[in-house]
């Protein structure tokens, strides 16, 4: 099995920072057990590093042992107070808002780390409305009003994926209801415009699909179709699998990020409560983390947001 190493992008709400949401996180969420999910982070050089457990509830998972020609398949129950634990390491960039996270098969994808995330996010924000209308003395609707206007909007988040990857996240949507796309050269959909094309610099084309359309399939083979002609950036909105709301965007400038062997990683996982941010800060993917953030690959990545 394969871990890899997938770039995200945040995009905060009105009036509140990244780092404030950050020391948020290390002081009101890390290491506390939130809907079977803990979350630890601490800052390191210039990024925030941490990592996203997700606790399994179940108490016997079933193994295969092969004798000779056959196979045997038997419970193994787990000891008290023991638990199945996914691991999933990431790496924020202080300035830019972009990172890398790291992912294999079964453990949380990037959408439901930064869906959890969001809903911290979404708790900070309360709290900043709840307290700035409590310093005032009998406030008036209007001025109620004005400053849950001055907290508008919520975290925002993109998966940032190489091309390949695009397409079979695309292929995996229940629902589109969104893309945008630019050629890598001008392409004038319409006769009358190509008399301006010496003058185009970059042109973008978006799309918004009726929301009850039912001809998903049609319009997934229609952007695959769009994205063979060589496009230099895209972003695709639906649907997951799960259920969940997704945006995708392409960087066609990389080709992967990393790759690891799941069986050599797990060797190296050593977590402790008592000692969480050296936990962090001492574990093996966030070193290898560290070292592509710090590759012309990893800068040209987190160094500044998509368009």
């Amino acid at each position: 099995m394969k871990i890899r190493i997938y770039g995200f992008e945040w995009f905060l709400g009105d009036n509140i920072t990244l780092d404030e949401f950050s020391n948020f996180l290390i002081y009101n969420s890390s290491g506390k057990l939130i809907n079977n999910r803990i979350l630890g982070i601490t800052t390191l050089e210039n990024f925030y590093a941490g990592l996203f457990l997700t606790i399994k509830n179940i108490k016997a998972f079933c193994q295969m042992k092969n004798e000779k020609d056959k196979f045997i398949i038997t419970p193994t129950f787990l000891e008290e107070q023991t638990k199945i634990t996914e691991f999933n390491y990431f790496l924020l960039d202080k300035n830019t808002g972009r990172g890398l996270y790291q992912h294999y098969h079964q453990s949380a994808s990037t959408n439901t780390f930064c869906f959890f995330c969001k809903q911290q996010y979404d708790k900070l924000k309360n709290v900043l409305i709840e307290k700035e209308i409590n310093q005032l003395n009998n406030p008036s609707e209007r001025q109620k009003q004005n400053i849950r206007k001055k907290y508008k909007g919520s975290l925002r988040y993109s998966t940032l994926l190489k091309p390949d990857s695009f397409e079979n996240y695309i292929k995996s949507l229940k629902k589109i209801s969104y893309f945008e796309f630019e050629f890598t050269t001008f392409m004038p959909l319409i006769s009358q415009f190509r008399p301006l094309s010496k003058h185009v610099e970059r042109q973008t084309y978006k799309m918004f699909f009726k929301k009850n359309s039912i001809a998903v399939n049609d319009i997934k083979k229609g952007i695959l179709n769009i994205i063979k002609q060589g496009l230099r950036r895209g972003r695709v909105k639906g649907i997951d699998p799960a259920g969940n709301e997704v945006v995708y965007k392409l960087l066609n400038d990389y080709n992967a990020f990393a790759e690891y062997e799941y069986d050599e990683v797990i060797k190296t996982i050593k977590i402790d409560s008592d000692k969480l941010e050296e936990s962090i800060k001492g574990s093996y993917l966030i070193k290898e983390m560290l070292k592509i953030a710090k590759s012309s690959l990893g800068k040209a990545l987190l160094s500044s947001k998509t368009k």
